[in-house]
């Protein structure tokens, strides 16, 4: 009876608590600094960068690969067409090396600033508002800069944001 007693409050104890307790339920899930997601009536396609190829099918001219998500296609040279100003501009080359090339194309004089920040959130350059005629290339010099990701972000006179570009500085 002594015996009986001991496994009695130790399993009513165990189904009473064993029944709020839940197990953890974990997904193949990634977070990536950058992503796609590509839909049409039948067809949903979703990338991002930095993932793993695990298999890939060909048949002809076809070729699909499969992984936890797939590389999206980007436009690294970063050329934006900004309707509200008329003003186009244009980064390159990306990634670079040690000169950055920041081209604008506008049929009227407007004011710009560009700043530039590391993957921190670190302001580590700033030019100060520059008068773009017709046309004008400014250059940032990355020499200085460690190998690593950047956004240029590039604002109008009234400090409005016009266009961000993601910029890959390497050795």
């Amino acid at each position: 009876m002594k015996v009986l007693k001991l496994w009695l409050v130790p399993v009513c104890l165990l189904l009473t608590c064993g029944s709020l307790l839940q197990a953890q339920f974990l997904e193949r899930q990634l977070i990536s600094p950058l992503g796609h997601l590509s839909t049409t009536n039948t067809v949903h396609v979703s990338g991002t960068a930095g993932e793993l190829i695990v298999s890939t099918v060909s048949t002809g001219s076809v070729t699909a690969t499969q992984g936890f998500q797939q590389p999206n296609i980007e436009d690294l040279v970063g050329t934006y067409e900004l309707s509200d100003l008329a003003i186009r501009i244009s980064v390159f080359p990306n990634p670079v090396s040690s000169l950055l090339n920041v081209e604008f194309l506008t049929e009227e004089s407007a004011n710009v600033t560009i700043e530039l920040y590391d993957v921190a959130g670190q302001l580590v350059f700033y030019s100060p508002m520059i008068n773009v005629p017709e046309r004008l290339t400014e250059v940032v010099d990355f020499a200085r800069f460690p190998t690593g990701q950047y956004f240029l972000i590039v604002k109008d006179d009234k400090n409005r944001l016009l266009k961000t570009f993601k910029v890959q500085k390497h050795g």
